[in-house]
């Protein structure tokens, strides 16, 4: 009786022991068979029902590598990482339709930029804000743009010498006004009119405030002047610029 129960015993234990080795064997083969690298010219990546999700690639015409990450469903990439042949690396973001909506930018000299656009009516795509700083001057540029034109009509910056300035432009790209802002304290604004000649100067410098009219020519037609210690004067003048009326006395002109 004692050795029919051994003999059972070991009908059970048995088939574990050699399951529990041939699976650690086979687990250890697979471990070791796993290289440490892997060479390809691409990768697939898919989800549980076989929708493409990721794509890593490297283009053979060019060399540009990319990676391409996709929605559900949809054979167009809406997040393209790449390294351009110029070493440019970019973040594109896309929309359904596969259209470029975003894009951000950086070179090896150290530059950047960031570009967003959008879609016209005829579903063209066009940039409406690009903004960029200088690799060498280091000076921060914003450029906002109405849909369908190329010339920026907004342009906002930080110059390497520590001016901050604002410039409106018209649809030809004209610049028809400025607000400056340096770090010493000292602003101006400039306006001028559809000719891009005459227009208005209003400027505050060292405690001193001037607002100035300028016709066509350029000639300064009107001044108006608050010195630092609260002083003001106005002036006018003719169009060969002689003073023909002030108060009190004619300001001195730059």
């Amino acid at each position: 009786m004692a050795n029919k129960r051994t003999l059972a015993a070991l009908v059970l234990i048995v088939p574990s022991l050699i399951t529990g080795i041939c699976v650690g064997w086979l687990q250890r083969v697979s471990a070791a068979g796993v290289p440490s690298v892997m060479t390809s010219q691409a990768l697939r990546i898919v989800g549980s029902q076989g929708n493409l999700r990721a794509a890593l690639s490297v283009n053979p015409q060019n060399g540009v590598a990319g990676l391409s990450i996709f929605e559900i469903g949809n054979q167009s990439p809406r997040i393209v990482v790449s390294v351009r042949q110029d070493g440019v690396g970019v973040v594109e973001l896309r929309d359904s339709s596969g259209s470029k909506r975003g894009e951000l930018a950086a070179g090896s000299g150290g530059g950047a930029s960031l570009t967003l656009s959008d879609q016209n009516q005829s579903g063209q795509t066009t940039q409406r804000l690009v903004a960029g700083v200088a690799p060498q001057s280091g000076a921060v540029s914003v450029s906002m743009f109405e849909p369908n034109n190329s010339n920026p009509r907004i342009l906002l910056g930080v110059k390497s010498d520590g001016i901050g300035s604002v410039e409106l432009r018209d649809s030809d790209g004209n610049k028809r006004g400025e607000l400056t802002a340096a770090s010493s304290g000292d602003v101006r604004l400039n306006l001028v009119n559809k000719d891009l000649k005459g227009g208005l100067v209003l400027a505050s410098s060292a405690g001193e405030t001037v607002l100035v009219f300028n016709d066509s020519q350029p000639k300064h037609r009107a001044v108006l002047r608050l010195s630092a210690s609260g002083d003001p004067s106005a002036a006018m003048y003719d169009k060969d610029g002689k003073a023909a009326w002030q108060v009190p006395s004619p300001p001195t002109l730059e």
